[in-house]
């Protein structure tokens, strides 16, 4: 009877310890601040991120940031598992009312286009391409933006692949570029994340 006794007080322990293991992995991971970017566009990120503004001095100029395809933004999560990058770039030829009309046979060709440019970067020590994901036309803070995405080998050739999205968002001044990766092997755990970020920008 004691032991029985014994048994039933350890699994009480041992669910509770369980269950607030998992209520504070569950707060951690809905933590997010919101960032204002000086161009006019914010967005949340995960709070406990590091997070750089490389590009932003006081004299910042929205114009002249977009000419020159100036970094706003690099986090990383910590301990690093997911990366996270926006840029500006300069107005797109690619314009949203063309993106809205891309068919299904055009996606696929801008998809292959992007896949022979980062083969050609690979050939520079740039990333190696695993595999191409489906190129999509998709709707981010209410305006038409390219997605892109690929998995790719790890950069430290320790063969820990790493899921890698880029949506390109045109501007009627300019364009935004944003830049996601993470591991694939935690992809459960970062795709939510990454999809909230997307979700919070605003221009």
């Amino acid at each position: 009877m004691i032991e029985l006794n014994q048994c039933k007080r350890l699994s009480a322990v041992v669910f509770f310890a369980s269950a607030l293991a998992a209520v504070s992995t569950v707060s951690v991971a809905e933590e997010f601040k919101r960032l204002k970017l000086p161009s006019g566009i914010s967005l949340q990120v995960p709070a406990q991120w590091s997070v750089q503004t490389p590009d932003q001095g006081p004299g910042f100029s929205v114009a002249e940031a977009a000419s020159k395809r100036a970094t706003l933004l690099i986090g990383h999560s910590v301990p690093k598992g997911a990366l996270l990058r926006l840029r500006l770039g300069p107005v797109s030829k690619l314009t949203p009312a063309r993106l809205q009309t891309l068919k299904p046979e055009a996606l696929a060709k801008l998809n292959d286009a992007f896949f022979q440019g980062m083969k050609s970067v690979e050939k520079e020590k740039g990333p190696n391409v695993v595999s191409m994901r489906e190129p999509a036309v998709v709707s981010v803070s209410g305006h038409p933006a390219l997605r892109l995405g690929y998995l790719r080998a790890g950069a430290d050739g320790a063969g820990e692949n790493w899921e890698v999205v880029q949506l390109q968002i045109p501007l009627a001044d300019r364009s935004v570029h944003v830049t996601m990766s993470w591991s694939a092997d935690s992809d459960a755990t970062w795709r939510p994340m990454m999809e909230r970020v997307t979700s919070s920008l605003q221009f």
